[in-house]
């Protein structure tokens, strides 16, 4: 069977449509790079890829409200659980900066719900909306979430995704969560960028990038990059060595209780 044959929704294997609704269909080049991508980077996983986990070390820098400076940090040690439906996130980041201090983040994200947990499972604060922006976009950023997240688009709105060439590589361009995206394939079909245009917090109107380098298939079956470089008006804020990946984890990241008002008593969301 060739990929122009495939409806997304069988792509995706969990996305679709509601029963007597019209079934425009997008264009074959769509349908054909979508499906391209996802059989790239889930050989043979059955049902697809629904939930990871990938444990990371890395540097990066922040910036320093108010003076344009950008202050460097250290990821000792990262591990993010990420569940495509939802969507559903939780992380927890040791960091280490070069005046000694070290410090555990730990946050969550579930719908429309984001906060902070002083110890897993254990609440803390809410998280500004910026968090749940970026936090969110970090969901869907990752490979396997932003062609997923072409593969939802082209279901919704068939003529909302395009195909096109630029830098010599095959682009997906939509729009995500009212944000302008790209997806850049390399020559193996899998994502080796992503580009954003967002609203950063001391650069403003930028784009931002997401650089995918030296994927390999892990245990599960799914292929995952092993370096993963951030960047933000061109300036590299972050640089991630992936060490560890898993395929089809379970990820439980469950809204505590005292935020439970937030998610309008929605079940999907909230459970």
């Amino acid at each position: 069977m060739s990929n122009s044959t495939i409806p997304l929704a069988a792509v995706l294997g969990a996305v679709l449509l509601a029963p007597g609704a019209a079934q425009a269909q997008p264009s074959n080049a769509v349908r054909d790079t979508i499906a391209a991508a996802t059989a790239a980077l889930a050989p043979g996983v059955r049902g697809g890829v629904r939930t990871i986990e990938y444990v990371v070390t890395g540097d990066g820098l922040t910036p320093v409200a108010g003076d344009g400076a950008w202050s460097p940090f250290k990821i000792t040690n990262g591990v993010l659980d990420l569940n495509y439906a939802g969507p559903r996130r939780r992380n927890i980041i040791n960091y280490a900066y070069p005046d000694g201090r070290k410090a555990t983040v730990i946050n969550g994200i579930n719908g429309k719900v984001a906060w902070l947990e002083s110890k897993p499972g254990v609440f803390s604060s809410v998280h500004a909306a910026t968090y749940h922006a970026t936090g969110t976009r970090g969901i869907w950023g990752t490979p396997h979430g932003i062609v997923r997240a072409a593969a939802m688009a082209a279901e919704r709105d068939p003529g909302s995704v395009r195909v096109g060439r630029q830098d010599g590589m095959t682009t997906l361009s939509f729009v995500w969560n009212d944000i302008p995206t790209r997806i850049f394939l390399g020559d193996d079909n899998r994502p080796a960028m992503v580009a954003v245009n967002v609203v950063h917090p001391v650069l403003g109107p930028t784009v931002q990038e997401t650089v995918y380098s030296g994927y390999r298939r892990w245990d599960g079956g799914a292929y995952f990059p092993t370096g993963i470089v951030q960047k933000a008006g061109g300036r590299v804020i972050e640089t991630l060595k992936v060490t560890g990946f898993k395929t089809n984890p379970t990820v439980v990241v469950t809204v505590p209780e005292s935020l439970r008002g937030q998610c309008g008593g929605r079940s999907d969301i909230c459970d």
